[in-house]
């Protein structure tokens, strides 16, 4: 089995790197990395499993992603005020892709709304950097050790 991580080599937005550290933890390995904007043109022999978090559709060309992905879709969001992002979400091919892979964990209550609106089965899962340990937790452990 394979597994991918995002990457984000056209932004300097720190938040995104964070989104990859907290997703990079819950995977045994990583064989590959994916530029988070270009996720319709990654291709593989054999499936990647990836988990998709963070915040999608910077670039409405790469959506939805390529076959070659096997997502885990969690902690996820896509900006609700552009009409743009609402035409690619509800293009036949992502509703496609995100009822084949769903339910789909949304990190805010707006893309909930938005997904539940074309009738996707979604639910609120919050953001996945939720799940980092802060430094006063790693500190304590140590105390408790």
């Amino acid at each position: 089995m394979k597994y991918g991580l995002m990457k984000y080599s056209y932004t300097t937005n720190l938040g995104n790197e964070i989104q990859s550290i907290a997703a990079r933890r819950f995977l045994p390995q990583i064989d590959y990395y994916i530029e988070h904007e270009k996720l319709n043109l990654f291709q593989n022999q054999e499936k990647v499993k990836m988990i998709m978090n963070g915040w999608y559709l910077d670039c409405l060309k790469s959506w939805p992603p390529s076959d070659s992905i096997d997502p885990l879709l969690i902690s996820m969001h896509f900006t609700t005020s552009a009409n743009d992002t609402k035409t690619v979400i509800s293009s036949p091919e992502s509703r496609d892709f995100l009822s084949t892979y769903g339910p789909v964990g949304c990190r805010d209550y707006a893309t909930l709304e938005l997904l539940k609106e074309i009738d996707i089965d979604a639910y609120y899962s919050g953001c996945l950097t939720l799940t980092l340990e802060s430094k006063k937790q790693k500190r304590k452990k140590i105390i408790l050790l």
